[in-house]
């Protein structure tokens, strides 16, 4: 007999699990354009067995996106500048680079635990690699050192946060500035 009830309730559980809505490619295009505040219409989504992978151009950058297939949740973003602004005079140094990879971030002062940068090279230009650690993310950022500007940024968010809860860092929206 209790074996009967355990069965039904397993049975009932795995019905349950099933009909949850699973996201769309669609969808998952939708919630990668919105994060990164761009309407194009031309954007490649690709699925695996747990995630959508969303990319797509726009104002000479290029985006790629993580979606979890199951809950919608962004899992990794990511974008390059294709057209680097000539250099402007206010080039930065390490430390200016630093800052300006934190900006980038939207992530308070306090959840940081960690800021590292290089001087190194992309392109044939100097840039610093600004790796930075934050609360449940990591961050990869490439600033030019002419221009102090971001050409490259990637995030990869190890824990989302629990329902009911603001975002992990500080609730700033889309991959660095605009």
């Amino acid at each position: 007999m209790n074996i009967r009830k355990i069965f039904l309730a397993g049975l009932i559980a795995l019905i349950v699990i099933s009909s949850l809505p699973a996201v769309t490619s669609n969808e998952a295009k939708d919630i990668a354009l919105r994060d990164a505040r761009v309407r194009t219409s031309k954007a490649k989504v690709e699925k695996d067995r747990n995630y959508f992978e969303v990319e797509f151009s726009e104002d000479g950058k290029e985006y790629e996106y993580k979606i979890d297939a199951v809950t919608g949740a962004i899992v990794k973003r990511e974008y390059e500048v294709k057209r680097i602004p000539a250099p402007n005079g206010r080039g930065v140094d390490q430390k200016g680079a630093e800052a300006v990879a934190r900006d980038a971030t939207g992530v308070p002062p306090r959840d940081i635990s960690r800021i590292s940068s290089k001087p190194a090279s992309k392109d044939g230009r100097a840039v610093f690699d600004v790796e930075i650690m934050a609360v449940g993310r990591e961050f990869e950022i490439v600033v030019d050192k002419a221009s102090g500007v971001v050409i490259e940024f990637e995030e990869e968010i190890k824990a989302q946060p629990q329902q009911g809860q603001p975002p992990v860092g500080g609730g700033k929206q889309g991959p660095g500035p605009r």
